[in-house]
């Protein structure tokens, strides 16, 4: 247990008994014998959310922009606080940053194509 998941049997049993009780970490001594599930399993298994980021505000009177640069790929990963995209509008150009970090699965615009405010920009 402890060479195939870098914990010693000590810090586990006491993992054990912290969360059921002594009486009950007392009760799994051996020959009980405790299964573990291998962290690639459950990350192969692990379901995460996702959340669509629309075109943010532009300014007061500004409703619409034209994409003018993708920094990020579909499939790609990104920092939070990250620019991923460039809007462009008459008056101003505007850096789409990201509000954490995670995997950018899907652009919902494409270079060139215009956006409105509040419209899905990316998954």
């Amino acid at each position: 247990l402890g060479a195939a998941y870098s914990l010693p049997a000590a810090e586990v049993m006491l993992a054990i008994r912290t969360a059921l009780g002594r009486g009950a970490a007392r009760a799994m001594q051996p020959p009980c014998v405790l299964r573990l599930v291998r962290p690639a399993v459950l990350a192969s298994s692990r379901m995460f959310a996702t959340k669509t980021v629309s075109v943010p505000a532009m300014g007061d009177s500004i409703s619409e922009g034209t994409v003018v640069e993708l920094q990020k790929a579909a499939g790609q990963y990104a920092d939070a606080e990250e620019v991923v995209a460039s809007v462009e509008t008459d008056k101003v150009t505007i850096d789409v940053r990201t509000t954490e970090a995670g995997l950018l699965t899907k652009w919902h615009a494409e270079v060139g194509q215009t956006v409105t405010v509040g419209e899905p920009l990316y998954t």
